[in-house]
């Protein structure tokens, strides 16, 4: 199995925001044709742009903007905010039935649930 790992590569980096900081953009004035709209290679992204996208992505801190995060960062948020089942839950589930899978020997009943309750005896099987 080939294993990939991302590199994120942050909007920071383009030619055109060299050597600005995001503080720095902030403070230049948004006039039309001014500052924030001169930049060498007007086809990626450019100092108006992400102007324009902290002020309608930024909520004040990383984790109440996903939208900063994954437009402008290119770092995707670790949680969506409508997600029924935290994605850190799956992950360690993965890891756990990696390193300790489960045997089915079909010897007892299925046991599914969390915490003090548990539903017993699933009998439905599935054969392909």
């Amino acid at each position: 199995m080939v294993s990939l790992s991302p590199v994120p590569v942050s909007c920071t980096c383009s030619p055109n925001l060299q050597g600005l900081s995001l503080e720095q953009i902030l403070q230049m004035d948004p006039v039309e044709g001014g500052p924030l709209d001169q930049n060498p290679l007007p086809h990626l992204v450019t100092k108006r742009w992400v102007y324009d996208q902290y002020h309608s992505c930024w909520r004040g801190d990383e984790g109440s903007s996903p939208n900063w995060l994954a437009r402008v960062l290119l770092r995707f948020p670790e949680q969506a905010q409508n997600a029924l089942i935290k994605l850190s839950w799956l992950e360690r589930a993965k890891r756990r039935a990696a390193e300790q899978p489960v045997i089915d020997d079909d010897s007892g009943p299925l046991v599914a649930g969390c915490g003090r309750r548990r539903v017993v005896d699933c009998r439905l099987r599935l054969r392909v």
